[in-house]
């Protein structure tokens, strides 16, 4: 037991770390490619762009939640030790998703004729947006079949070989996208490079699997009906909350479309960007403890699900605490410096949509907990309930606010759902008092940030945000400041758990406090 424990530690932190990469690659590579491709497209374009990304995003509610039946039954599998049933698994899915790719690409088709009377579209567009949907919806329709082994990747805890595959998409989309716009500026050129990178990083997640994944099937023979009644049981709430995050992350952006000029999408999408890429970067932590979760669950190991809940919340508050506050101080500088002055109106958007990422953040563990134990059902039926409400309050802000009512409902349906419902619930099944848990998430982070705050009010005098790259070191020298203050709120009984895991990772034999495995 003891050499599982220490090699679980050591996987969860290469899987993190790895997640972290991953993310901070295609954070760098978002904040360089956006600006560029406005440049060369225009704002009207990127605003076109945008709006297809987000009508085409809805075709991912075609997964029907599969894709978190990958992860979770395979790693249940493993756990248990049973290799028939990860091959089983592996090939239901496989044709499951291959039937469900090639309706998604029928579907794509008939969409076509609707574009321009149901999006508004302008006559001088409606060509371009109807070639770009058309390519941009193939790729969702690969990213089905092809996107399963990515999963398989993550049930098997090799997170790492399924970043290397994301990274190679997400690099060679931006290479190939700034040679293919500087010869041809147009958002048809655009969807072939995003078409092909995707099918080209899909098909390295395959080969990995192949070479990893020893219990992998794909064979026809392996299809199992009774099996796939059993994940579909998961599947179809799963699918409820894939509702809800599509909702969360596209419908925003459709209705700001119904409402205001395509100029207040583009404002709105950067700020929504922004935060996305914040909130994902900072749930890395969180995703590498899911298979982790669905692994102790079929291994029946009960209290160490309690301690990643309590521990991985700390943990993910802590490491998303430097970002989401720095980002939150300067958020006029920096959309103002990196995609123009016009984009300095979305500010507080962004900054609206940063603190319901923070919120979703310091939930996020609760979430994960309660989706693979067992209580999707409840963890859906809520997260779709937070997305009517949000919706509801957007159509009533957006007249008066504009983009700054679209994410104050944001705001305010997260601190309502999260906190009211999501948590309430997982501290009852694992008896951790509501006022416990913000205590433990909360507190070791809480004299870090105020720290940070006095230092962007000390050195923007002498490092003025006015580039890119002042704001980078003004970032980062103002972050080394939460350490101190984290490590000083940080109890000793955590801190000793803390360096007890350090000490299994990196071998060290002598013996820590009693805890869970993570």
């Amino acid at each position: 037991m003891e050499r599982q424990t220490k090699n679980r530690a050591a996987t969860i932190l290469k899987n993190a770390v790895s997640n972290y990469v991953r993310q901070v690659i295609q954070i760098a590579t978002f904040v360089v490619l956006t600006p560029f491709i406005i440049a060369k497209v225009g704002t009207e374009d990127f605003g076109l762009w945008s709006l297809i990304q987000a009508t085409i995003g809805l075709l991912g509610l075609m997964d029907l939640g599969f894709s978190a039946s990958v992860v979770k039954y395979v790693a249940e599998a493993r756990g248990q030790g049973d290799e028939r049933r990860v091959g089983d698994l592996t090939a239901t899915f496989f044709w499951l998703y291959i039937v469900i790719g090639v309706v998604t690409a029928v579907l794509t088709l008939g969409l076509l004729p609707f574009l321009q009377p149901v999006f508004r579209v302008p006559d001088q567009h409606i060509a371009t947006a109807r070639i770009v949907f058309l390519l941009i919806g193939l790729r969702s329709a690969q990213a089905l079949p092809l996107g399963l082994f990515a999963g398989i990747l993550v049930g098997y805890q090799r997170q790492t070989m399924s970043n290397i595959t994301r990274t190679f998409g997400t690099l060679s989309y931006a290479v190939l996208a700034f040679w293919a716009l500087s010869w041809k500026p147009t958002l048809e050129v655009l969807a072939w490079v995003s078409l092909g990178t995707g099918v080209a990083a899909n098909v390295m997640s395959l080969a990995m699997c192949l070479k990893v994944a020893k219990g992998m099937s794909l064979a026809l023979r392996r299809f199992k009906r009774a099996l796939l009644r059993e994940v579909s049981s998961f599947s179809i709430y799963f699918f409820l909350i894939q509702v809800s995050m599509l909702l969360a992350t596209r419908i925003d952006t459709i209705i700001t479309n119904a409402f205001l000029p395509l100029t207040a999408v583009a404002l709105y999408t950067v700020a929504i960007r922004v935060a996305e890429k914040a909130g994902v970067l900072c749930r890395q932590l969180t995703n590498a403890l899911t298979p982790l979760i669905a692994e102790l669950k079929g291994a029946g190991e009960e209290s160490n699900i309690r301690a990643v809940f309590r521990k991985g919340s700390m943990l993910s508050v802590a490491m998303a605490t430097p970002m989401i506050v720095g980002l939150f101080w300067i958020a006029p500088q920096l959309l103002e410096v990196w995609m123009g002055e016009e984009f300095g109106e979305a500010a507080t958007a962004c900054r609206l949509l940063l603190a319901a990422a923070m919120i979703g953040i310091v939930h996020a563990n609760a979430e994960n907990v309660l989706s693979m134990t067992g209580h999707q059902r409840f963890l859906a039926f809520t997260s779709i309930g937070a997305q009517v409400f949000n919706i509801t309050l957007t159509l009533i802000l957006i007249r008066p606010m504009g983009i700054n009512g679209v994410a104050l409902a944001t705001l305010i349906s997260a601190a309502i759902f999260q906190s009211g419902m999501i948590l309430r619930k997982t501290s009852q099944l694992h008896k951790i008092g509501v006022f416990d848990f913000y205590r433990s998430a909360l507190w070791p982070s809480i004299p870090g940030a105020l720290l940070m705050l006095v230092g962007f009010w000390s050195l923007e005098r002498f490092l003025p945000p006015t580039s890119l790259l002042n704001i980078f070191v003004l970032e980062l020298l103002v972050c080394l400041l939460f350490i101190p203050g984290f490590l000083l709120a940080l109890g000793k009984a955590d801190r000793q758990y803390f360096l007890s895991r350090a000490r299994k990772i990196f071998g060290r034999k002598r013996p820590g406090p009693e805890g869970g495995t993570a």
